[in-house]
């Protein structure tokens, strides 16, 4: 009988006894590119910025149809609130600002202004706030990505058929585009029970364990895990 040399502390969310081989799950930090620009060049690159935004809109209205299909418009409703972000002019008038007056490209101003916002969410103790925060960084991340070119499930190409997910925490289209690839289960260090990764999650059911402290500093890639 096979013994395991750690035990782990967690909350079970959603049900189920897995054993399998770890992938522990970490975004790619994005080579944001940096360089001057002039007065002139300013439109050319907020219409860049509103492309990128409109791509974005259609990847979530995709997500957003996916999951409703799969599981109805409850759980679309996570979708729904991260396109009402987009919709919601702070972040297009707080980058128009930093893109006149720093005169830098748009991509270097947007990768500023989300990390600004970020310092504001950071540490907060109200739940709500920090899920729209991990909201706020799901969208401008993709956005980011779309203007620097990057498709959204480019770090996601390995076999993944069968692995235990291991992360920090996720966003609700990290966990559409893993379940996509076949994974058995998710462990979180994040003890946010109603994130809206969670319920997605939940909704795909695909066990999960939540609020494991530290967990994706403690396993590697090819540890095996019981869940």
């Amino acid at each position: 009988m096979q013994e395991f040399a750690e035990r782990y502390m967690g909350i079970s969310v959603n049900g189920g006894k897995i054993l399998g081989e770890v992938f522990c799950y970490q975004k790619d930090s994005l080579g944001v590119p940096r360089y001057k620009i002039s007065q002139e060049s300013v439109d050319a690159e907020w219409k860049r910025y509103q492309s990128a935004l409109d791509l974005t809109k259609v990847q979530l209205l995709e997500y957003k149809k996916n999951i409703e299909e799969k599981l109805g418009e409850n759980e679309a409703e996570v979708f729904e609130i991260q396109l009402a972000l987009l919709e919601d002019d702070y972040l297009s008038k707080a980058l128009y600002k930093e893109l006149q007056t720093t005169l830098y490209n748009v991509e270097f101003c947007l990768k500023n202004v989300i990390e600004a916002c970020m310092q504001q969410f950071k540490g907060h103790a109200m739940l709500h706030v920090r899920e729209s925060c991990l909201d706020f960084n799901d969208v401008t991340s993709r956005i980011l990505k779309n203007l620097l070119s990057i498709s959204p499930a480019a770090p996601l190409k390995v076999n993944l058929q069968g692995k235990i997910i291991v992360a920090d925490n996720l966003e609700p289209s990290d966990v559409v585009d893993l379940a996509d690839k076949g994974i058995a289960a998710i462990v979180l260090a994040d003890a946010c029970l109603n994130s809206h990764a969670i319920i997605v999650a939940r909704g795909l059911n695909i066990p999960i364990v939540a609020g494991v402290e530290a967990v994706h500093l403690k396993v590697a890639s090819n540890d095996v895990l019981l869940v």
